[in-house]
Protein backbone atom coordinates (compact mmCIF):
# COMPACT_ATOMS: atom_id res chain seq x y z
CA UNK A 1 0.00 0.00 0.00
CA UNK A 2 1.46 3.33 -1.03
CA UNK A 3 1.50 6.38 1.30
CA UNK A 4 -1.54 7.96 -0.40
CA UNK A 5 -3.60 4.80 0.01
CA UNK A 6 -2.51 4.55 3.64
CA UNK A 7 -3.54 8.15 4.25
CA UNK A 8 -6.94 7.67 2.59
CA UNK A 9 -7.59 4.50 4.60
CA UNK A 10 -6.64 6.25 7.85
CA UNK A 11 -8.83 9.23 6.99
CA UNK A 12 -11.80 6.99 6.19
CA UNK A 13 -11.36 5.21 9.53
CA UNK A 14 -11.15 8.57 11.33
CA UNK A 15 -14.39 9.76 9.74
CA UNK A 16 -16.18 6.49 10.53
CA UNK A 17 -15.06 6.73 14.16
CA UNK A 18 -16.18 10.37 14.34
CA UNK A 19 -19.62 9.35 13.05
CA UNK A 20 -19.84 6.52 15.59
CA UNK A 21 -18.79 8.87 18.40
CA UNK A 22 -21.34 11.49 17.32
CA UNK A 23 -24.09 8.87 17.32
CA UNK A 24 -23.10 7.47 20.70
CA UNK A 25 -22.82 10.95 22.25
CA UNK A 26 -26.09 12.27 20.80
CA UNK A 27 -24.53 14.75 18.39
CA UNK A 28 -26.42 13.83 15.24
CA UNK A 29 -28.24 16.69 13.58
CA UNK A 30 -30.64 16.80 10.67
CA UNK A 31 -30.69 19.32 7.89
CA UNK A 32 -34.21 20.69 7.30
CA UNK A 33 -34.40 18.58 4.13
CA UNK A 34 -33.43 15.47 6.10
CA UNK A 35 -36.18 16.21 8.64
CA UNK A 36 -38.67 16.70 5.80
CA UNK A 37 -37.73 13.38 4.21
CA UNK A 38 -37.44 11.40 7.41
CA UNK A 39 -40.71 12.52 9.00
CA UNK A 40 -42.63 13.35 5.80
CA UNK A 41 -43.24 16.95 6.85
CA UNK A 42 -43.52 20.11 4.77
CA UNK A 43 -40.83 22.80 4.77
CA UNK A 44 -43.19 25.08 6.70
CA UNK A 45 -43.85 22.40 9.34
CA UNK A 46 -40.09 22.06 9.86
CA UNK A 47 -39.56 25.84 10.11
CA UNK A 48 -42.52 26.21 12.48
CA UNK A 49 -41.27 23.43 14.78
CA UNK A 50 -37.84 25.08 14.96
CA UNK A 51 -39.27 28.58 15.42
CA UNK A 52 -41.65 27.46 18.20
CA UNK A 53 -39.01 25.42 20.01
CA UNK A 54 -40.76 22.08 19.43
CA UNK A 55 -37.46 20.70 18.16
CA UNK A 56 -33.99 21.86 19.14
CA UNK A 57 -31.85 23.66 16.61
CA UNK A 58 -28.34 22.91 17.86
CA UNK A 59 -26.64 25.42 15.58
CA UNK A 60 -27.19 27.35 12.37
CA UNK A 61 -25.04 27.15 9.27
CA UNK A 62 -24.72 30.25 7.14
CA UNK A 63 -23.56 28.88 3.79
CA UNK A 64 -25.54 31.54 1.90
CA UNK A 65 -27.28 34.70 3.10
CA UNK A 66 -29.82 32.53 4.92
CA UNK A 67 -29.29 30.50 8.03
CA UNK A 68 -29.92 26.77 7.91
CA UNK A 69 -30.91 25.32 11.27
CA UNK A 70 -29.38 21.98 12.20
CA UNK A 71 -31.99 20.01 14.14
CA UNK A 72 -31.11 17.67 16.98
CA UNK A 73 -32.11 14.16 15.88
CA UNK A 74 -33.29 13.12 19.36
CA UNK A 75 -35.57 16.14 19.72
CA UNK A 76 -37.02 15.47 16.26
CA UNK A 77 -37.67 11.82 17.15
CA UNK A 78 -39.36 12.92 20.39
CA UNK A 79 -41.57 15.45 18.61
CA UNK A 80 -42.47 13.75 15.33
CA UNK A 81 -42.29 10.12 16.27
CA UNK A 82 -40.34 7.88 18.53
CA UNK A 83 -40.76 4.78 16.38
CA UNK A 84 -37.11 4.85 15.33
CA UNK A 85 -37.39 1.26 14.08
CA UNK A 86 -39.72 2.50 11.32
CA UNK A 87 -37.04 4.99 10.32
CA UNK A 88 -33.96 2.78 10.65
CA UNK A 89 -33.26 2.26 6.94
CA UNK A 90 -33.62 5.94 6.09
CA UNK A 91 -31.56 6.95 9.12
CA UNK A 92 -28.81 4.49 8.18
CA UNK A 93 -28.60 6.03 4.71
CA UNK A 94 -28.53 9.54 6.14
CA UNK A 95 -25.82 8.52 8.59
CA UNK A 96 -23.78 7.12 5.72
CA UNK A 97 -24.30 10.35 3.76
CA UNK A 98 -23.53 12.37 6.88
CA UNK A 99 -20.87 15.01 6.91
CA UNK A 100 -18.78 15.24 10.06
CA UNK A 101 -18.56 18.79 11.28
CA UNK A 102 -16.21 19.91 14.03
CA UNK A 103 -17.03 23.04 15.96
CA UNK A 104 -15.17 24.50 18.84
CA UNK A 105 -13.19 27.19 20.51
CA UNK A 106 -10.59 27.27 23.25
CA UNK A 107 -10.52 23.80 24.77
CA UNK A 108 -14.05 22.68 23.84
CA UNK A 109 -14.34 20.89 20.50
CA UNK A 110 -17.42 18.93 19.43
CA UNK A 111 -17.93 16.68 16.42
CA UNK A 112 -21.40 16.46 14.89
CA UNK A 113 -22.67 14.21 12.14
CA UNK A 114 -24.87 16.29 9.84
CA UNK A 115 -27.43 13.86 8.42
CA UNK A 116 -28.89 14.37 4.97
CA UNK A 117 -30.70 12.21 2.37
CA UNK A 118 -27.87 12.62 -0.17
CA UNK A 119 -24.16 13.40 0.27
CA UNK A 120 -23.73 17.06 1.25
CA UNK A 121 -20.41 17.41 -0.55
CA UNK A 122 -19.54 16.14 -3.99
CA UNK A 123 -16.09 16.82 -5.39
CA UNK A 124 -16.20 17.83 -9.04
CA UNK A 125 -13.98 15.75 -11.34
CA UNK A 126 -11.29 15.38 -8.72
CA UNK A 127 -10.63 19.12 -8.59
CA UNK A 128 -8.86 20.12 -5.46
CA UNK A 129 -8.08 16.53 -4.55
CA UNK A 130 -4.49 15.72 -4.81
Amino acid sequence: MNPRQSYLKAERNRVLKAKEDARREGREVLTPRAAMDLFEKSPEAIRKAVRNGKVTAVFDLWVTDKKVSMIDLRSALNYWGDEESDLDDRLDLMRENGLTFVYGHSDLWLTFNVLHPVPLVKVRDGQGVG
